[in-house]
């Protein structure tokens, strides 16, 4: 994708966090080489105090790239959603071959095990859809802590849900799942991770830095926990026959689901996540729960 700038994050510390952009360096024969700044933190649950930090480009090599050391970053976190405000351009000479303007997130989202680890601690997914609560603003949904299951959500749910502090996971069917639609879902905060179904998932897309790639194991297919509808698992080539020969956490987190709505409200959703952990608490230490 020679017109897209991708936007990702280093090493993260209390002192400082580096940021960089890369450019895929598709070019005629001169030199690409990207230029911009990035402004912040801004956080609609507190105040901050915004500065600039200057992209610097590192030269020659196999891709055009650039870094900007952020003192003192403010994380992205459900509980303070800190974003920054970033504009870079890749210039081949005089002419802009890509520019990137838009929301960027620090988020510290890992894998520790069978765990996901958000912001230093773990973290555990309780989620459900939009279809299984009515209406709700994201104001509730981050009162109720709920993450919100989400078919390839637009650009503006992603956005609004990035300046709320409420964490997404991207539902994409079996043709959705191009470079082009990571690399878009990949840039807002909100969105942790995608879920793609095994049938007809897309091998050749490879999900950028920073967003976690799950799969769907329909129950009768794969070996999922008694009362359980599927099961999302790490990684995007394991099957349903690796799951078989394996313990079920063995390839590392495991989100359980259980369709079981709807709910009328969020409130009844949560409580619903809570008694699916419940249900399988007494075999299982599951990484999430979604009804």
């Amino acid at each position: 994708m020679p017109g897209w700038i991708e936007m990702f994050v280093g090493a993260v510390t209390n002192v400082e966090a580096r940021v960089y952009a890369q450019h895929p360096k598709v070019s005629t024969g001169g030199h690409i080489v990207l230029r911009g700044r990035m402004r912040g933190p801004f956080c609609r649950h507190a105040r901050t105090l915004a500065a600039e930090i200057v992209f610097r480009d590192l030269g020659p090599g196999p891709t055009a790239l650039a870094e900007a050391v952020v003192p003192d970053p403010c994380t992205w976190s459900p509980d303070l959603p800190h974003y920054y405000e970033a504009d870079i351009e890749a210039r081949e000479g005089q002419r802009v071959v890509a520019e990137y303007h838009g929301m960027l997130g620090i988020r510290r989202l890992a894998v520790r095990g069978t765990s996901f680890v958000l912001d230093g601690r773990r973290w555990v997914v309780r989620g459900t859809r939009p279809a299984e609560v009515g209406d709700s603003d994201l104001s509730a949904w981050r009162r109720e802590r709920l993450v919100m299951m989400a078919a390839n959500p637009g650009d503006e749910l992603c956005e609004s849900a990035s300046r709320e502090g409420v964490c997404l996971i991207a539902e994409l069917a079996d043709d959705e799942a191009s470079d082009e639609t990571l690399l878009r879902l990949s840039r807002w905060p909100a969105v942790l991770m995608t879920v793609e179904p095994e049938v007809g998932l897309n091998h050749g897309a490879a999900a950028p830095r920073g967003l976690l790639a799950m799969r769907k194991l329909v129950a009768g297919e794969a070996p999922c926990p008694p009362g359980c509808s599927s099961v999302f698992v790490m990684g995007r080539d394991v099957t349903n026959t690796d799951r078989v020969s394996k313990r079920l956490t063995a390839c590392g987190p495991v989100i359980a689901e259980r369709l079981s709505g709807p709910y009328g409200s969020l409130a009844v959703a949560r409580a619903a996540c809570d008694a699916l952990q419940r249900d399988m608490a007494i075999q299982w230490n599951l990484a999430g729960y979604v009804v």
